[in-house]
């Protein structure tokens, strides 16, 4: 799960994305699920907070009640697919960026290129072409 800093330094963040992986060591087969953030689940054990809400408002109702924002998040999302989590990953983007350091960087094919437009230079092109990033 990622969680961004932002102006509470990481503190009752808001989970950015949040992905499930199981792995079969019968098989040796990884699966990766994305759970969107914006999925609508009933977050329980929070008092006041308790109730219909997205699923990334469970990490911070678990921080701020001292629920724990970890034992919530594992909780919500068992409830959610009911499958038990055995292992739990919290990073900021500083930690995922040092992930794709150490495994050397990723390579993004860019298939066909495409303009978007941003807040800042109002365009950016992408070419088609591969690129590493790191």
């Amino acid at each position: 799960m990622e969680v961004p800093p932002t102006t509470t330094g990481g503190k009752d963040g808001r989970a950015d994305t949040q992905i499930v992986m199981t792995l079969n060591p019968n098989t040796n087969e990884m699966t990766m699920v994305t759970i969107p953030r914006d999925t609508r689940v009933n977050i329980e054990n929070t008092g006041d907070y308790s109730g219909i809400h997205k699923i990334n408002a469970a990490y911070t109702y678990g921080s701020i009640t001292d629920y724990g924002a970890e034992k919530l998040q594992v909780e919500t999302i068992e409830n959610l697919l009911n499958i038990p989590i055995d292992k739990f990953v919290a990073i900021d983007f500083d930690g995922f960026r040092d992930i794709i350091d150490v495994i050397g960087g990723v390579d993004i094919d860019i298939k066909e290129g495409f303009w978007k437009k941003t807040f800042i230079t109002m365009t950016r092109k992408f070419i088609s072409a591969l690129v590493k990033i790191n």
